[in-house]
């Protein structure tokens, strides 16, 4: 991919929004976000420390001289997105321990299910999903690992002629790109699992502070997941553009040139999304999960 040439752009889109989240997240405070300090201030050291490892890893991967550094320069947003959640996790395990005499716990089971409230899964798979999208197009479209080359045949006194582009997209990148999604997709697990376990807190709204701070986690998968698709669909989309005229593109690089173009759409989108999912994450996650019947509340042990 260019990763060089989209630095400025991607600077330009992400510290605007950035900013506005921190400020935003500042004014409604700990308490109307159902986050307390804490977890607060883990988010606003974690998301600017995130942006910075994915730009080192980006400038890095792109500024290397061998073969192999360019497509490393992929592993930046799922680097990023990884220190996030990392923060996450971290601010979550300064939640105060229970100061009452008598702890309660719900005896309804808390399970994954009901502590990722739903809009939020949902995004963070449209996100994966438009990213592998795009990155499988790119992997379809490419002559070789880091390659787009296009061709006309020779026909009567035409000798025939060509153009390829580099580096583009193509198996070289996909293999990068696929372990870091992995990884990261590891650690929000992880990330989740942890939250699901932590003790209990003397919050009566104890599973609402739980599926918030879970928000949060599918926020920062979204975030990681469109800071990549952007910059690959724009390498994707930038050979289909210039041989446009001079080349008769088949079906498969029309479809390419508009899930390119959509994919960038969604990638800016998702963006300011993920940003309000870790920062202020009630806008998603208002309430408990919806049951049938009230959770019954029983006394677990008296404190000695």
């Amino acid at each position: 991919m260019v990763v060089g040439p989209l630095l400025p752009l991607m600077l330009l889109v992400l510290l605007p929004v950035v900013l506005i989240a921190l400020l935003l997240a500042r004014a409604l405070g700990a308490e109307r976000t159902g986050l307390h300090r804490g977890a607060l201030a883990a988010r606003w050291v974690g998301l600017p420390l995130g942006m910075a490892v994915m730009m080192l890893v980006i400038i890095l991967g792109a500024s290397g001289r061998t073969p192999d550094s360019g497509p490393l320069a992929a592993l930046g947003p799922a680097a990023g997105g990884i220190v996030l959640l990392l923060a996450i996790a971290a601010g979550e395990l300064t939640l105060p321990a229970p100061q009452v005499a008598v702890r309660r716990a719900s005896l309804r089971r808390r399970t994954l299910g009901t502590l990722l409230p739903r809009p939020a899964a949902v995004l963070a798979g449209l996100a994966l999903a438009s990213l592998a999208l795009v990155t499988l197009t790119g992997l379809l479209l490419a002559a070789d690992g880091t390659t787009f080359a296009i061709e006309v045949p020779p026909t009567g006194d035409d000798p025939g002629h060509g153009a390829a582009f580099g580096p583009f997209p193509g198996g070289d990148y996909t293999v990068t790109i696929a372990a870091g999604t992995a990884a990261l997709v590891l650690v929000a697990v992880g990330a989740l699992v942890l939250i699901l376990r932590r003790r209990p807190s003397d919050d009566v709204q104890d599973l609402l502070l739980r599926r918030r701070s879970s928000t949060s986690v599918a926020g920062a998968v979204v975030l990681a997941a469109a800071a990549c698709t952007v910059p690959v669909a724009l390498a994707v989309l930038r050979p289909l553009v210039q041989v446009r005229g001079e080349f008769a593109l088949t079906p498969g690089m029309e479809a390419g040139t508009w899930i390119a173009v959509v994919g960038i759409g969604l990638g800016l989108l998702a963006l300011p999304v993920g940003l309000a999912m870790v920062m202020v994450p009630e806008l998603l996650a208002r309430s408990g999960p919806r049951t049938g019947a009230s959770a019954a509340i029983a006394v677990e042990e008296a404190a000695r």
